[in-house]
């Protein structure tokens, strides 16, 4: 078990990782801190506007959320898709969950997602107001947005 300490949300972050696997990476890379994806996302706002908003990171097969309610931690948790419609459901519920009014809701993308997607259309079609991290162009790459590299961003900032 490793565990990492949030303190700007008096949270530690606990993770799992198979010990065959940890000494390996320990011997590989001796120098190096280990951390969970969730705590450097907390540690870095990207683009947090408002006080009520939902941080949605997607990779091919899962999304991350953190929910922030009244300036509060409410929820950190990686659900699996495979349709954009299974998102806007798990999304919708959190809402209900916490009672977050999703019309004053900011929800905040980044990651594998694309502004012509049909993702990208599926959550504007229920949230009015979507927006892309606002991470620095750190990695300049003609191809992809930054919030394509956000998870890089977000392991940089922490590590100065």
């Amino acid at each position: 078990m490793l565990t990492d300490t949030v303190d700007q949300w008096q949270v530690v972050v606990a993770h799992a990782v198979p010990s065959l696997l940890l000494n390996e990476a320990e011997a590989q890379f001796s120098a190096a801190a280990f951390c969970h994806g969730f705590s450097n996302s907390l540690k870095v706002h990207n683009g947090f506007i408002a006080n009520d908003s939902l941080s949605v990171h997607f990779t091919p097969y899962n999304f991350r959320v953190i929910a922030r309610k009244d300036g509060q931690l409410f929820l950190a948790q990686m659900y699996p898709y495979q349709t954009p419609l299974d998102v806007v459901y798990y999304l919708l519920k959190i809402c209900e969950e916490f009672n977050m009014p999703k019309d004053i809701l900011y929800v905040v993308v980044s990651g594998l997602i694309e502004e012509s997607s049909a993702l990208y259309t599926e959550l504007t079609n229920y949230f009015q107001t979507v927006q892309f991290a606002a991470t620095p162009a750190i990695i300049n790459h003609a191809s992809y947005p930054p919030h394509y590299f956000t998870t890089l961003y977000n392991l940089s900032a922490c590590a100065s």
